[in-house]
């Protein structure tokens, strides 16, 4: 399934880079071979319960998504937001899957959350919707895309002199090379995490590990990943406006990701202590409930920040032997495989637990 991903993203990388097409579809092998697994034996004999599917990216059409988590089964999904899977409910995410993160590409050794310098109050790079509000083509834009083009609009016209907050996506002309934006994350304070085409990005990773709090604006709402294990309140700003005028109200578009259904699909992925969501009325209030957070809570949340970060990293944090990502992983599928044996889906092991060495031990 991973050469077939990989083989659909060449493909469509060099249709839009050079406009070059072919006929070959790897979109249908994928579907077969999902149809090829749900045909064995073991498959039908435990409705998919006994496996673990990782489809991982949602950017997928609809019908090879439909066939990766089939929502008439129940396999274990690892993906990255919960739109992809079947049950949408909080309390149902860590019996369908795990939500991991999209990490950096880049290798971020040295993060010293406390100990960088950071004059840049608010940081942003990412792909938005046309700056014009009468461009004709902005309801065929998600709604992430319009939210990514209001904000960093709002954030433009209070003319703040410490703010690096610009659309531009990094396949654009003129993009930033990734190193530097992982750089200007680097001196940095907070840097926005907000949905796009899809509920996830790879941003709140990286300003994670950056040392940059993230800063989630919604709704909608951008991912959370693996809530259950990171502290994300503790270690980012969460702000909720109440005016919203990105998200398409003609229902006739028939977008799933621009509808008002969005707004609902699209939910925060924990629920909040008490006090922890700012409420602001537009998002022109933003940078200016940032400026007004006391000194006391930014080091509480860089300190958060150095606690958590690794968490969403596969390379072990320094002076660490394992991944701390990796073991979550393998703990969490482990407890998961304990819950089917404990239902008897899945047999005891032949071997005794005691001749097996475990990672998550």
């Amino acid at each position: 399934m991973h050469c077939y991903e990989t083989w659909r993203a060449g493909k469509w990388w060099q249709t839009y880079k050079e406009g070059v097409k072919n006929g070959v579809d790897p979109e249908l092998y994928r579907v077969q071979a999902m149809e090829f697994l749900r045909s064995w034996p073991q498959w039908r004999q435990s409705n998919g319960s006994r496996f673990v599917v990782a489809p991982f990216n949602p950017a997928l059409p609809e019908k090879t998504l439909d066939a990766q988590r089939p929502c008439s089964s129940s396999p274990f999904i690892i993906t990255s937001e919960h739109t992809m899977l079947c049950e949408q409910k909080l309390e149902a995410h860590a019996q369908q899957g795990l939500i991991l993160p999209y990490v950096t590409d880049t290798h971020q050794e040295g993060f010293e959350p406390l100990a960088a310098t950071r004059d840049t109050l608010l940081f942003y790079r990412g792909g938005c919707s046309p700056s014009s509000s009468s461009d004709p083509s902005g309801p065929l834009y998600s709604s992430g895309k319009l939210l990514r083009r209001a904000v960093v609009d709002a954030i433009q016209a209070s003319n703040a002199t410490d703010v690096d907050v610009q659309c531009g996506c990094d396949i654009c002309p003129k993009a930033l090379p990734h190193s530097e934006v992982l750089a200007r994350m680097r001196a940095s304070r907070y840097c926005l995490a907000l949905p796009g085409d899809r509920q996830a990005s790879r941003r709140g990773t990286e300003a994670a590990l950056s040392g940059c709090i993230p800063v989630i604006v919604g709704p909608p709402w951008h991912t959370l990943v693996l809530a259950d294990e990171i502290d994300h309140a503790a270690s980012s700003v969460f702000i909720s406006v109440r005016h919203v005028t990105w998200v398409v109200a003609n229902t006739s578009l028939a977008r799933s990701d621009n509808h008002p259904s969005v707004l609902t699909a699209w939910y925060l992925d924990t629920d909040l202590p008490p006090g922890q969501m700012l409420h602001v009325d537009t998002l022109d209030e933003v940078v200016d409930v940032l400026r007004a957070l006391p000194p006391k809570v930014l080091a509480a949340k860089q300190a958060a920040l150095a606690r958590e970060a690794y968490k969403q990293y596969w390379l072990p944090a320094p002076g660490e032997t394992k991944s701390q990502l990796g073991e979550i992983v393998v703990k969490k599928l482990c407890d998961h495989a304990q819950t089917l044996k404990d239902r008897g889906i899945i047999l005891p092991h032949p071997t005794p637990l005691q001749g097996r060495k475990l990672l998550a031990e």
